[in-house]
């Protein structure tokens, strides 16, 4: 073939894209488009978090406001004390977000302060939470209020069973003597980080009717067994509590000659630092010889359990060969059968023991 001067010969390979290509392309365009979506969502979400958390301040601080306008008299919460008509928790919507207000009063004391009563001052607590968001914080807000305290006081200490503070242990006061009925359960009166709780401002009794309770979750309840008299001024009632994490027995039962014995029913009867003060279990041993007790209060030799079994065996229930029992008190009667165990705080105890064959 002739081609003239100046003239360039070209071939041109025309193709289309290929599949995978066109796969590739459409995978990575997705990705791009599916982080483009998830920034904006994050966006989106800081952005209505911020509103939210900006609702909640102004929510908070207008309820601080609104109890600062009140009365010195009026500012209580209908379950605390100091009482009064303010609810405990209210909840509602603002602006389209769901809320739940706490609102908390009580007494505190300034160090400088001298007088007769041991609070000048009430403290006003508010906590905004937003129902419908799991991952806010709650928003808290607190103001003193000067005044003053009279009547009488409780001063309540909450210790472990070695003697510890336990902080935070929900108190509740109540007294059914007087008319009305006291009966202080807010979430205000809780114990601070040394276990300890002033409560003042309460009205005088000399009947022996005031009552307090501490709980706290996965500790044992305790509660004062006998009525307290509170008088007005000085002196102080105190009040000490001992709770502590609870406990368990995992019991297992064997013949003495290595082989489980099953469905025996064993009864542990022990002590309880509220009503009834006193506490029975009834569990059937497994197929493997077990039995499990658990949330169970701790257990000292001047209160032990006492484990034994529900139908009559001979011979009886018995410790193994070699093993010492646990030192009780010898105030504490043990009958045939019987066998007393002490149980600390926070701890599953593992007890073998044996009941031969007939």
């Amino acid at each position: 073939m002739l081609v003239k001067w100046g003239e360039r010969q070209t071939h041109h390979e025309e193709r289309g894209f290929t599949l995978i290509e066109v796969m590739v392309a459409v995978v990575l365009v997705a990705v791009c488009l599916l982080g483009m979506a998830q920034f904006f969502a994050s966006a989106g979400n800081r952005v209505m978090d911020s509103e939210t958390r900006t609702l909640m301040h102004q929510v908070a601080a207008q309820e601080i406001d609104s109890m600062r306008s009140l009365p010195y008299g009026d500012i209580g919460t209908v379950a605390g004390n100091p009482s009064g008509s303010i609810p405990d928790v209210e909840t509602k919507t603002v602006k389209g977000v769901p809320l739940e207000i706490t609102r908390e009063v009580i007494y505190v004391e300034d160090p400088s302060y001298s007088g007769p009563y041991p609070a000048n001052y009430k403290r006003a607590t508010v906590i905004v939470k937003a129902t419908d968001s799991q991952e806010l914080e709650p928003m808290q807000m607190s103001t003193n209020i000067g005044g003053g305290a009279e009547g009488g006081t409780l001063d309540i200490t909450v210790t472990n069973l070695p003697g510890g503070p336990v902080a935070d242990a929900q108190l509740r006061i109540t007294n059914d003597h007087l008319i009305p009925h006291v009966n202080i359960s807010t979430s205000a009166i809780r114990t601070d980080v040394n276990g300890h709780l002033m409560v003042p401002g309460l009205t005088p009794d000399n009947t022996n009717s005031y009552y307090v309770t501490a709980t706290k979750t996965g500790y044992n309840d305790a509660a004062t067994k006998e009525g307290l008299v509170v008088v007005k001024g000085m002196p102080f009632t105190v009040v000490q509590l001992i709770i502590d994490k609870l406990s368990g027995f995992t019991v297992h039962l064997t013949d003495g000659a290595g082989s489980a014995r099953a469905d025996v029913a064993l009864t542990l009867k022990g002590h309880l630092s509220v009503e009834p003060w006193v506490s029975e279990s009834t569990v059937f041993t497994d197929a493997d010889g077990y039995a499990y007790f658990y949330d169970l209060r701790y257990g000292t030799d001047l209160e032990p359990y006492i484990i034994y079994t529900v139908d009559t065996y001979s011979p009886v229930l018995q410790l193994p060969s070699g093993v010492e029992p646990d030192s009780i008190d010898s105030s504490i009667t043990l009958l045939s059968g019987q066998i007393g165990l002490t149980l600390d705080p926070d701890t599953q105890r593992e007890v073998e023991l044996e009941l031969p064959n007939p």
